[in-house]
């Protein structure tokens, strides 16, 4: 079981203290929390419902997003909000889809410059791909940094900064 409600979760080499229950739970899932306070509740609730999706849910086979995609998912995203606000960069808030090959994707669509921007999450890393007139660039990271997403965010969406 997965635990989502008003936190996001993430892998930590330095649990976060709370009551014996939770420790309990954590010692089974594997989950620890990460307050969300930052973090537009429709992607907190987006992420919810993709752990509770299972194999088929897209009724052709489609795979069920694994508990350590969906954590490193929440943690890249806990941490992208948490640098956006120290730099003062207004980030805007990604649609939040599965992959049908069990990666959980963030997207963003700057109307006004036609941009777009999608994030693939999957145990292998990360997959940045963006497009704009036409061109498109794409990256893959292995060990990828909240701030090498927030740099292309900024670069390809044009994000201002507060």
């Amino acid at each position: 079981m997965l635990i989502l409600s008003n936190s996001l979760c993430a892998p930590s080499a330095e649990p976060i203290e709370t009551n014996d229950l939770f420790n309990t739970a954590r010692n089974k899932t594997s989950v620890i929390s990460v307050p969300s306070s930052t973090i537009p509740d429709r992607v907190v609730d987006d992420l919810r419902a993709l752990g509770e999706m299972t194999d088929g849910w897209d009724s052709h086979g489609a795979k069920r997003i694994d508990r350590n995609t969906l954590h490193a998912s929440g943690y890249l995203i806990w941490h992208m909000y948490r640098a956006a606000d120290a730099l003062g960069m207004a980030l805007p808030e990604p649609r939040v889809t599965a992959g049908s090959d069990g990666s959980v994707g963030l997207y963003w669509f700057q109307e006004s410059t036609g941009a777009d921007l999608e994030v693939f999450i999957s145990g292998g890393g990360l997959d940045i791909t963006a497009s704009r007139a036409g061109e498109v660039r794409s990256i893959a990271l292995t060990e990828p940094s909240p701030l090498d997403v927030l740099a292309w965010i900024h670069r390809e969406l044009g994000a201002d900064t507060a």
